[in-house]
């Protein structure tokens, strides 16, 4: 789904490099959770501030994402 919204709102000239920058923003996320994981250490409490920190950045992150669906949506226009 996000693919195919970056190649319609992309502009045409652009559409490979921004395909590009997703990918690269997927791999980014799969790097920050593998530095997550190094704080992993077996039967201690810091599992919960792993995940506790990991749930306030899923919050943060959807918040703003809600706040900047209006925007998307108005720069989408007609395309479906």
């Amino acid at each position: 789904m996000g693919l195919s919204t970056v190649t319609k709102l992309a502009p045409v000239k652009l559409v490979g490099i921004m395909m590009g920058v997703w990918f690269l923003a997927a791999s980014f996320g799969s790097k920050l959770a593998g530095k997550l994981s190094e704080y992993y250490v077996p039967n201690s409490a810091t599992l919960v501030k792993l995940y506790g920190g990991i749930a306030v950045g899923l919050l943060i992150s959807a918040r703003l994402l809600a706040l900047l669906t209006p925007k998307v949506k108005k720069l989408m226009g007609n395309v479906n």
